[in-house]
């Protein structure tokens, strides 16, 4: 879970510095610090309520805002303080193709 002080795009971003450059979001970020390399094969940002009134609506938010990658971004520049998410699923590989050229 976040500390308060982050928001969601800080720690989400923390695993494109094991992507390549070429496999990155439109915000880079940087990839010297190590050789190991993964593939994000999926990202998605989890609302979640024990209320009963707003779970539905956490549901439907949840569905449109990781409908894209712009969607996300979106949420985590605009709204991550004014409903803030539960967690991130992030399903990644290796990416042993990109390994072997460095």
């Amino acid at each position: 879970m976040p500390k308060p002080e982050q928001n969601v795009e800080e720690i989400r971003y923390t695993f494109y510095y094991f992507v390549h450059p070429k496999y990155q979001l439109s915000r880079k970020a940087p990839d010297f610090y190590t050789d190991t390399r993964i593939r994000i094969v999926s990202e998605c940002l989890i609302f979640r309520s024990t209320f009963k009134i707003v779970k539905p609506l956490k549901k439907l938010f949840s569905w449109l805002i990781n409908l894209h990658v712009s969607l996300q971004q979106y949420y985590e520049e605009n709204l991550c303080y004014l409903i803030p998410c539960h967690g991130i699923e992030i399903v990644f590989t290796p990416d042993r193709k990109e390994e072997s050229s460095y």
